[in-house]
């Protein structure tokens, strides 16, 4: 019986071993055909090769790549005719991944000092690649930072009136800190965001292009405050819109600078007035 087996077995046994010989003789082949293929590579050849890398590259790895293939290249055919240029390119494509690489990390930089509000840094950070980068990339760098740096606070009217009130107060009157925020904010006023209210009536001054909104949502409720629309592309807009087809509580989202006068009274200035 187990002569029986044993014979059944052997075929199975000797195919999965010719199998494995078969296997490996491939794996040899591939390697000798490979090594031959170097050898008999010829430098014009070799250098071709390095010269299409380069001509393809487009980013830090293929850049990197490219340095690396001129420089084994330069290693294998020291003597070369094509030694010089091997060089210079070597060196063309060293010098393209380190701006790359430069132009990485400094972005990594900004960002990580725009996280933390080091608003002139960055600024700085940028300034440094300038000449590496296009316009339109270095503005878009610029922009991001103001952008960032001058980011509107959300409030309310409820709230700015609220601390406006309580800075003059401390104004009058010569106290800290009050005094100090309430001259910054009428020397230079503050950006921020907010969403505000139409009334029933009175919404729109054409006289002096303000309109006026209410702080809570429905109709007049809470604080109101004049928002000076003269600066937005609503201009023409609200002197010739009819108020009465803006029915009572139409919410807008204003962005724009609040300050204060010297009466302690609030002054907005809109950016940008949007009915949501």
């Amino acid at each position: 019986m187990y002569k029986i087996i044993i014979l059944m077995m052997f075929p199975i046994l000797l195919s999965a071993c010719n199998q494995g010989k078969l296997e490996q003789l491939e794996k040899e082949n591939a390697s000798l055909r490979s090594k031959i293929a170097e050898l008999s590579e010829t430098e014009q050849n070799r250098f071709n090769k390095a010269v299409d890398v380069l001509n393809t590259a487009n980013d830090l790895h293929s850049y990197r790549k490219a340095e690396k293939t001129f420089g084994e290249f330069i290693e294998k055919f020291p003597t070369s005719t094509y030694i010089a240029e091997a060089r210079k390119n070597e060196q063309s494509a060293r010098k393209k991944a380190d701006v790359i690489e430069k132009i990485s990390t400094v972005k990594a930089e900004v960002a990580s000092l725009i996280e933390q509000r080091k608003w002139n840094m960055a600024t700085k950070k940028v300034n440094s690649i300038k000449l590496l980068i296009e316009k339109n990339e270095y503005n878009s760098l610029l922009k991001q930072i103001r952008e960032e740096r001058y980011k509107p606070r959300k409030t309310t009217i409820d709230q700015l009136r609220l601390e406006i009130s309580e800075m003059f107060i401390a104004y009058e009157v010569g106290e800290e800190p009050g005094y100090r925020r309430f001259r910054k904010l009428y020397l230079d006023g503050e950006r921020v965001e907010l969403i505000g209210y139409a009334p029933s009536y009175g919404f729109i001054n054409t006289t002096y292009k303000t309109i006026t909104l209410w702080s809570r949502p429905g109709c007049m409720k809470g604080e109101n405050m004049d928002i000076h629309y003269e600066k937005t592309n609503k201009a023409s807009y609200f002197f010739n819109v009819d108020p009465d087809t803006i029915p009572c509580g139409t919410a807008y989202k204003v962005v724009g600078n609040i300050s204060a006068l010297s009466n302690g009274n609030p002054w907005f200035e809109a950016e940008t007035i949007e009915r949501i």
